[in-house]
C-alpha cells in the first residue's frame, strides 16, 4: 500500500512539474507586447549620457536585456554582452540588467549591424 501511495506522489509531482515548465503557473498579460519594429520617431539620435541609439520598451513576462536587444536587432546581437549591458546601464540610469521588472518601461540599446 506505502509502494502504490508513493507511486502516486511521484506521478503527481512529475505531471506538476511538466505542467510548470510547459505553460507556466505565473500570470502574464498577453496584451503587453514589445514592439519589435522600431519607426524612425523611435529613434533618439543623442541620450544625453551617450551616443547610444536607444528604444523604450516594455518589459513583458519572460523578456531578459539582451532577448529584447536581439529582438530589436533582428538578429543576434553584433557588440559583446558587456557592451549591452555597460549600455543599458548607461541609457537606465545605473539600473542592472537583472533587477529589470515586468511591466515596467526601460530604455534598450540599438546596434546596427555593420
Amino acid at each position: 500500500m506505502k509502494r502504490l501511495g508513493f507511486l502516486m506522489v511521484m506521478i503527481f509531482v512529475i505531471y506538476v512539474v511538466q505542467y510548470d515548465i510547459r505553460y507556466g503557473t505565473l500570470p502574464h498579460d498577453k496584451a503587453v507586447a514589445v514592439n519589435t519594429k522600431p519607426t524612425k520617431e523611435s529613434f533618439r539620435e543623442k541620450n544625453s549620457q551617450s551616443d547610444v541609439l536607444y528604444l523604450t520598451v516594455k518589459v513583458k513576462a519572460g523578456d531578459t536585456v539582451l532577448s529584447i536587444v536581439e529582438q530589436l536587432a533582428q538578429d543576434s546581437v553584433p557588440v559583446s554582452i558587456e557592451k549591452v549591458v555597460k549600455d543599458f546601464k548607461t541609457l537606465n540610469k545605473g539600473m542592472s540588467p537583472q533587477s529589470i521588472q515586468i511591466g515596467k518601461e526601460y530604455k534598450f540599446p540599438l546596434y546596427k549591424r555593420t
